[in-house]
């Protein structure tokens, strides 16, 4: 995310697009099986939540962080404002 901040230009907006579960890990149903998914394969052993998305890109440098309503689609956006 330092990377993306870095390179775009003042006032720019970064999307992440992916699947999110809430914080409590097991809803939406569609995120909370992608988070199960990187639990079994990954070693991290997990999916990043909103707030966790927002703290990533806070500490990169960008000013806010939104979350789209789910209504988008299956996975939910995140837009990040430099």
């Amino acid at each position: 995310m330092r990377k993306v901040h870095a390179a775009m230009s003042p006032g720019g907006r970064a999307a992440i697009v992916d699947l999110v579960p809430n914080p409590d890990r097991v809803t939406p149903p569609t995120a909370a099986a992608f988070s199960l998914m990187m639990l079994a394969g990954t070693p991290s052993g997990d999916a990043y939540t909103f707030a966790e998305l927002e703290r990533i890109s806070q500490d990169a440098g960008f000013a806010r962080v939104e979350l789209a309503p789910p209504e988008i689609g299956i996975d939910r956006l995140v837009i990040a404002f430099r």
